[in-house]
């Protein structure tokens, strides 16, 4: 096949990003840099204070046995109306075969300092790294508790519970998540990516359509959703694409943390 070299400049403010799917094709995104501050706009109760503590899981909900079964008979009612809605549910069915043991699932976005994770509202979203690195910075979290990157399982049986529980639908999950989180065509979108914490979208602050969510998966890596230059209806909440290299900087995804105890 007959290879062509394209030279890109750069405009000033922003910044390319490539990313594959699953066909084999290649994504190159413009992106505007994120020099802009947002605005925080999560209300948060007496008993979901959002100072840092020494509690490494306070940031962290727990996906237990019981939960597992509501996602299963849940499950079993679903049949899926296109096929954005029976892949999603196609993957939930192999995650919960899969998955038979609790787990705790980031419930915000992470920050980084020094190659350090931490949690906590209005700070900087902890992006510009490599699927590798948050592989390390994962572990390195909170060892005790058997912290690593979430796999995709994980993840999506996080985000079936969800649906379970009515804090979103299975459409706003498959088929377009425009009409809530951060994504470019959602409402009161701020059009860069938000601080973290900073708006709630299906009962939690996880930073839906501000960035996108990087897991592991059997083979390799995903990334998970859309970020803040995406349309919710292209690049819905359940959207993977495969990422096939590991050392490549990405810009705008942040690493989704679990710990195992």
């Amino acid at each position: 096949m007959e290879q062509f070299e394209v030279v890109l400049k750069t405009p000033e403010g922003m910044h390319y990003t490539l990313s594959s799917v699953e066909n084999g094709e290649q994504i190159l995104r413009l992106i505007p840099n994120s020099s802009e501050k947002s605005k925080d706009k999560a209300t948060f109760s007496q008993n979901e204070t959002v100072e840092e503590t020494g509690d490494k899981a306070k940031f962290f909900t727990k996906i237990t046995v019981e939960d597992r079964e509501k996602v299963k008979n849940w499950l079993a009612k679903q049949k899926g109306k296109n096929d954005g809605e029976k892949s999603f549910l196609t993957r939930v069915r192999e995650a919960i075969k899969a998955v038979n043991y609790d787990y705790w699932i980031a419930h915000m976005e992470p920050s980084v300092h020094k190659e350090k994770v931490y949690y906590e509202a209005n700070q900087d979203v902890g992006v510009r790294f490599s699927c590798n690195q948050w592989m390390q910075i994962a572990k390195e979290y909170a060892p005790e508790r058997d912290s690593r990157l979430s796999n995709l399982h994980e993840l999506f049986i996080w985000y079936a519970l969800r649906i379970v529980n009515g804090l979103w639908t299975l459409d706003y999950v498959a088929n377009d998540s425009s009409s809530a989180g951060n994504y470019r065509n959602a409402p009161g979108a701020t059009h860069s990516i938000e601080k973290t914490g900073a708006r709630k979208c299906g009962g939690f602050c996880d930073g839906q359509g501000n960035s996108y969510k990087i897991v592991t998966r059997e083979g390799g890596y995903a990334l998970v959703g859309g970020n803040f230059n995406d349309n919710g209806s292209n690049y819905p909440v359940a959207c993977v694409s495969y990422n096939y290299d590991p050392y490549h900087i990405q810009f705008d995804s942040s690493g989704v943390l679990v710990l195992l105890k």
